[in-house]
């Protein structure tokens, strides 16, 4: 049995091609920083906007993991 080049054309199926890949889609838009890493030691808490923000490089910080990380900091101190 000899086969056709066209016949082996034929069981060729192709992939559905995704028009937008997640994967090339930009999630998170980074500020350049004149700081390459904070410690955010100080914070300043605004109720009016309900957010705590860096005294130092101005980064709105969580307020639980802000709290925590200052309890282990003084866990630390006192041990």
């Amino acid at each position: 049995m000899e086969i056709k080049p066209e016949d082996e054309l034929s069981n060729i199926v192709l992939f559905p091609v995704k028009e937008d890949d997640p994967r090339n889609q930009v999630n998170f838009l980074y500020e350049p920083s004149e700081r390459p890493y904070c410690h955010h030691a100080s914070v300043r808490v605004d109720e009016k906007e309900r957010q705590v923000r860096c005294k130092i490089c101005g980064a709105v910080v969580e307020p639980f993991d802000w709290m925590l990380s200052v309890a282990k900091r003084e866990t630390r101190l006192g041990r």
